[in-house]
């Protein structure tokens, strides 16, 4: 369940990257991190925060086509965290540049919890309609969407306007077809 290489390490340098390279112009990063997913893997530095801490009473032997993990609670946990904490790398150097004001950042979810691999989104209480992902029900497609960009969306302001993901890319791709120079 865990190896020597963890993939979001690469992509959140990566990502770092381009903002540093592009501070000076308008950009668009697609930061698509691949966790919380099963296989549950994680670093283990990020995994001894959780672990023996989640009541996880069985090791997820692999049985459902995903990677086995000893403590599968105590795994996802640490995927969320390490993901959170990407996330804020990333506000913290828009931030840090200065670019914040001109900046939008969007965080969404492709699709609601999952319910395989050893994850437990029961326990977590992952969502309060019925239906997990793969499902048409509310909690397989309804999913958290927030927005963060000062001077233009009111902090802690909330929309109850019906969106998509297909609804983000339309929108927000003309705004960075062209090079201001």
């Amino acid at each position: 369940y865990a190896g020597p290489d963890y993939c979001t390490t690469g992509m959140i340098d990566t990502a770092l990257q381009f903002i540093h390279k592009n501070k000076t112009d308008p950009f668009f990063l697609y930061y698509a991190t691949p966790i919380p997913h099963v296989a549950i893997q994680v670093p283990e530095e990020d995994y001894k925060e959780y672990k023996g801490k989640l009541g996880d009473k069985e090791h997820y032997l692999g049985e459902r086509g995903y990677l086995p993990h000893p403590q599968p609670r105590a795994g996802y946990a640490a995927m969320v965290s390490h993901m959170d904490r990407n996330v804020g790398k990333i506000m913290a150097l828009v931030e840090e540049l200065g670019l914040e004001g001109e900046t939008l950042i969007i965080f969404t979810s492709d699709n609601g919890p999952t319910f395989n691999g050893g994850s437990d989104s029961t326990y977590f209480k992952s969502t309060p309609f019925r239906g997990l992902k793969c499902s048409l029900w509310e909690g397989g497609i309804r999913v958290p969407l927030v927005a963060k960009w000062p001077g233009k969306i009111k902090a802690g302001s909330k929309s109850d306007l019906p969106t998509a993901l297909w609804d983000m890319m339309p929108m927000t791709c003309p705004c960075f077809m062209y090079q201001a120079k």
